[in-house]
């Protein structure tokens, strides 16, 4: 897993506020936040690669696509893999739960610790703690605030050399310079032909579905294995919903089905 970025910004000497120069994080733990993933990373690894390169040659990359395809999943992944290139972190901005776009600022100053000072706004605060740092921040689902997240993204780039930005949304932000990357859906088996039970083994989705199910509870062990991944004793029956999330249906011979999507 590459951790290297050839045109990262320099590791911040500068000065930090008040002239004194920035802490510089030692710990990998203390230097992200980003969440533990419950599944196995499957299909994506190539585009992984290639948006780390992108992300090397741009201050601003944004993950583009319809809802539920995949975009969180692939950002984690992309920025777990560069904690080694930003000696102030990576930082993952949950933007979901946020309702109003005022509020930005401070979704983006609570997990960097940043807080509001006397006669300061918030913004002026997140850019002078950020101008001395290289960093990686990770917005995530900034479709319903779009304006908000542009104006934002444009500030702290123009003000913060070492600073780049990944972000998830069903749009882009449409800010110059801006590489923006549309996430296809994970390969998926034809349910109007399914194949054999070995083949479909080798679509990541299927494979995803499985993984899921089985964390959950869902599968029990010791039955028959699909390619190494256990399902239940029964058949297997995949179906493809709105050409982007899958549904797995285990059918177990002494009960119901159960089903799971997988995005």
């Amino acid at each position: 897993m590459g951790a290297h970025l050839d045109d990262a910004a320099p590791a911040a000497a500068g000065a930090g506020a008040g002239g004194a120069p920035a802490a510089r994080l030692t710990s990998t733990q203390d230097r992200h936040n980003l969440p533990s993933q419950p599944s196995s990373f499957l299909g994506r690894q190539a585009e992984a690669a290639e948006l780390r390169r992108v992300l090397a040659g741009t201050r601003l990359l944004t993950l583009t696509g319809a809802g539920g395809v995949g975009k969180t999943r692939l950002a984690l992944h992309v920025a777990g893999g560069l904690l080694a290139a930003f000696p102030d972190g990576v930082w993952l901005i949950q933007l979901a739960p946020l309702a109003d776009p005022a509020l930005l600022p401070q979704a983006v100053a609570a997990p960097l610790g940043v807080q509001e000072r006397p006669r300061q706004p918030l913004l002026e605060s997140l850019v002078v703690h950020l101008r001395p740092r290289a960093l990686l921040l990770v917005l995530d689902s900034c479709e319903h605030l779009v304006d908000a997240c542009t104006r934002l993204a444009e500030r702290l780039l123009a003000d913060c050399p070492a600073l780049r930005i990944l972000a998830t949304s069903r749009e882009p932000l449409s800010i110059p310079g801006e590489a923006a990357w549309r996430v296809p859906c994970l390969a998926a088996p034809d349910p109007r032909r399914l194949p054999s039970r070995e083949e479909l083994a080798r679509y990541p989705a299927v494979r995803l579905s499985v993984e899921r199910a089985r964390a959950d509870g869902l599968l029990r062990t010791g039955g028959p294995t699909l390619d190494g991944l256990t399902v239940d004793d029964g058949t297997v029956c995949v179906s493809q919903l709105s050409h982007i999330q899958l549904t797995v249906t285990y059918t177990v011979p002494q009960g119901g089905g159960q089903e799971h999507p997988v995005n």
